[in-house]
This record gives C-alpha cells, sequence and structure tokens, in this order.
C-alpha cells in the first residue's frame, strides 16, 4: 500500500499532528497492554483475572491490602525504562510535526529527539502549558496525557494506569487535548499505534468531526490487516486507515522524502514568500545563469543534509530560503569582476568578499526575509575561526549557513570548472574529511557523507 500524496504533502509541510499509541512502542520491545495485564497478575494476584484490562488489573493492585499503586508504578519503571528507540523512533525527529501526542508512559520518543540533538519541550501536566516559552518554535512539543516514567509522582498528573485515575484527572488531561483546538483547523492527525479503543482519543475525532462537519480535515491512522468494512466504516468519518506497520510506514515516509526533495527544482514551503524568492531567484539568474543553478543544486544538497541531521522545522523553512539566496550579494559586484577569467587582484579578491555582507544589506530591506540575514552573512565563515567576514567559531556560526558551507563545496566538487575537472567521489570523501573541524561543521560533515553514498543527485552527476 502506498502513502497518501494528501498525508505526504501535510507531513513535509509541517501541518501533521501524530499521535502515538502503544502499538507503535512494540517494535522496540516494549509489552502489550494484555501482557503487562498477565505479568502484574502473576507477581502480584496469584495469576488471577489475567485477561481483564490492564486498568483492571491495576485497581486490583492498588486496592489489594499489603499491596498498593506504588507496585504497579514500579513496575511499569523497571519494565519500560530499559527500551530503546526502534529504526522507526529514530525517524520521527526527521519530519517536522505540528505536534505529538502519545498516551505511552514510555520514553521511546524523548530519546529518539535527543539522539537527533532536536530540543523537546515534554508537556505531562496542565502546570506544563503556562511556561514561557520565548523560542517556542524551536521545540517539538510532546504532550504525554497519560503520564509517563520520567515523572511519575507528578500529583496533578500521576500516571493513568487504574479506572479511577482516567476520572479523578479528567481535567488535566482536558487542559493538554484542548491543545488541539490550535491545530485542528489547518492540521491533519495521524495515529500510529492505536486501535481507537481508547475513548479519549476517539471523542477527540468524533468531536472535531461535528463540530467542523463538512469542512473536517480528513485523519490518518495505520491499521494493519485492516477490511475493507472498517475502510468504509471509518471513511463516514472523514478518518482513513492505512494498511501498514509503524516501521513500514516511516521507511517509505523517508523514501519518498528523500525522492521528492531530489526532484524538486527548488522549494519553499511559506507560500506567503515564495513569489518574493522567486523574483530575487530570476535577479540572480538574469545576472549570472551559472550562479542560479549552483544555487538550484546547494538548495537541493542542503534541504536532504538537514533531513539527514533531523534539525528543527524554524531552522528548516530558513534554509529552504537562505540557500537559494545565499549569494544575493553577488547582484552589487560589477559583471567585469565576476566575469574575469583570470587571477583576481588583492582588491578585486576584496571586493568579491563583500557579497555576504552585500547580502546581508540587501534582504534586510526587506521585512519578510530578515530572518535569513545573518545566515548569508555566515555562509563564508569556517568552523576554525578562520573565515568571513566576522570570524566566527564554531556554532557561533549558523547552523544553517554551516550546511550551506557544506552543501556549496559539495557541489563545487561535483562539478567542472574552468581550471579543473570535478573530483571522483573518493577525493571528495577525503577533502570533507580533511575539512572536518576546520573548513566545516564536524557533524554536517557526517551527513553529507550520509547523502553522498545514497542521493540520486549525486548519481546524476556521474561521480565515481
Amino acid at each position: 500500500m502506498k502513502i497518501p500524496e494528501e498525508l505526504y504533502n501535510y507531513i513535509i509541510s509541517g501541518n501533521c499532528v501524530l499521535f502515538v499509541g502503544a502499538g507503535a512502542s512494540i517494535e522496540a520491545g516494549a509489552p502489550s497492554a494484555q501482557e503487562m495485564a498477565r505479568e502484574l497478575s502473576k507477581k502480584y494476584l496469584q495469576g488471577k483475572h489475567q485477561k481483564e484490562l490492564l486498568s483492571k488489573i491495576a485497581s486490583y493492585i492498588e486496592t489489594k491490602p499489603g499491596l498498593g499503586r506504588r507496585l504497579v508504578i514500579d513496575y511499569l519503571i523497571n519494565r519500560l525504562s530499559p527500551l530503546k528507540p526502534s529504526k522507526p523512533h529514530l525517524l520521527l525527529p526527521k519530519f517536522r510535526w505540528t505536534a505529538i501526542y502519545t498516551t505511552n508512559y514510555d520514553t521511546l520518543i524523548e530519546q529518539a529527539y535527543e539522539k537527533a540533538g532536536i530540543k523537546y519541550k515534554p508537556i505531562i501536566s496542565s502546570c506544563d502549558l503556562v511556561t514561557d516559552m520565548t523560542d517556542y518554535y524551536s521545540y517539538v512539543l510532546l504532550y504525554k496525557p497519560h503520564g509517563c516514567i520520567s515523572r511519575p509522582a507528578v500529583s496533578e498528573a500521576p500516571i493513568i494506569i487504574t479506572e479511577d485515575d482516567y476520572y479523578s484527572v479528567a481535567d488535566n488531561r482536558k487542559a493538554i487535548y484542548r491543545q488541539l483546538e490550535l491545530h485542528k483547523y489547518k492540521s491533519v492527525f495521524l495515529f500510529i499505534g492505536y486501535s481507537f479503543s481508547d475513548f479519549n482519543l476517539s471523542q477527540i475525532w468524533f468531536d472535531v468531526s461535528k463540530e467542523l462537519g463538512r469542512f473536517s480535515q480528513w485523519a490518518y491512522a495505520l491499521w494493519p490487516n485492516c477490511s475493507e468494512v472498517q475502510r468504509a466504516t471509518w471513511r463516514t468519518r472523514n478518518l482513513e486507515l492505512i494498511d501498514m506497520q509503524f516501521g513500514e510506514f516511516m521507511t517509505k515516509l523517508s523514501a519518498i522524502s528523500f525522492e521528492k526533495r531530489e526532484e524538486q527544482e527548488f522549494f519553499i514551503s511559506n507560500p506567503d514568500l515564495a513569489e518574493l524568492v522567486k523574483v530575487l531567484v530570476f535577479a540572480i539568474e538574469a545576472k549570472d545563469p551559472y550562479k542560479m543553478h549552483h544555487a538550484l543544486r546547494v538548495q537541493k544538497l542542503s534541504l536532504l543534509i538537514a533531513e539527514e541531521m533531523a534539525i528543527p522545522i524554524h531552522e528548516y523553512q530558513l534554509l529552504e530560503i537562505a540557500a537559494l539566496l545565499y549569494e544575493v550579494g553577488y547582484l552589487a559586484i560589477p559583471d567585469v569582476i565576476i566575469e574575469k577569467t583570470g587571477p583576481l587582484t588583492q582588491p578585486e579578491f576584496e571586493l568579491i568578499k563583500q557579497h555576504p555582507i552585500i547580502g546581508e544589506r540587501l534582504l534586510s530591506s526587506l521585512p519578510s526575509l530578515k530572518s535569513i540575514t545573518k545566515i548569508v552573512r555566515h555562509h563564508h565563515e569556517r568552523f576554525d575561526g578562520r573565515g568571513y567576514p566576522d570570524r566566527l567559531i564554531g556554532e557561533n556560526i549558523p547552523r544553517p549557513a554551516r550546511i550551506i558551507a557544506v552543501a556549496d563545496s559539495l557541489d563545487a566538487m561535483m562539478s567542472d570548472r574552468t581550471y579543473r575537472k570535478k573530483l571522483s567521489k573518493d577525493k571528495i570523501i577525503a577533502e570533507f574529511k580533511k575539512g572536518s573541524g576546520r573548513q566545516f561543521d564536524p557533524e554536517v560533515v557526517t551527513s553529507a557523507l550520509v547523502i553522498l553514498g545514497k542521493s540520486r543527485i549525486i548519481k546524476r552527476s556521474g561521480l565515481k
């Protein structure tokens, strides 16, 4: 089965709210709810009531003299703490989710984002909702209305495990789910690892459908081995079932993303800026067609590297534009210098070195593009501080600028120049390893080398 094109477009544009249920953790070795119910029954109830729901078993243990709630919590912590993210979990940070909701107690999503080096904000209690986040958009918002083993003793939002828990902390859960109202008009929902047996999640979708009626967005749910009868039933509620496992879905999503990015001429996800960027792109092309084609290739390579690094959505969207316009400052450089075939004089070279500053000044005059000015200014900085114009060092250089620097060099090495032929793949790898930590950010180089090994853009260049 294929991933629906509409769903892919919502995901890649950052307009998909992801729900991750217990079924998604099974691929990481987590027990199912029924397995945990049986294990708890055998351990604390002499094997009785094994076929009942986990919430029932937990309630029996909580109220039985000599046992109590703490035993259930300790069991969950000991059972779930050793788990490590599965491959599909590690692919989640490669995409820009509007928000992630999960009713799981484990920390697999958190670990995946930590491994990718992307900041996230766990929201377990309603108190988390009022935390001042000045850089709100640099966080992945991770809502956990059922609690988490990382904070098992939060009084206003304990782990929801017994029947009574669902009612005793209802206000906390409602406060968290109310955040969905911020998303439901422009985002689609994708459910992974849910059977829709969770009353609250089903109710959320039914409420959205009822409120918006025929204007309601569609939702999607992974439902392995779903029947046509089930598909037809849920379609009446604007929910499309996808016959895939979590791992299969994430693998296909990554493959499609990679292929689509390589096929596009250039990509701007913000429609409000797309036309303005196109005007500037055409101006650069009129000035120097080679630089425009070079910028198009650099944008593709930059975005492929960024996806491999799973950078946050706000940086990715800045990179989309900056990677096209990073050499816009050349518009102010005289043609006689740009077109010169012989060696540049020192004064000419110093003028060329002004193009990042000129580009920054030009873009600063356009309020909607001010956010990329520092990226444009610093795309010629070096990781060791020997670049220009400001000799910034390491992470003081904006990360999108560090990515562009690598993509720019990669395309240059892949291309024939008047003074040399394009380099071989082995030579390119050697050059990047030599420059890693000196000219280039080592993390960016690592991701670029991954791209070098699998990208069709690279293969089409004829590298050997």
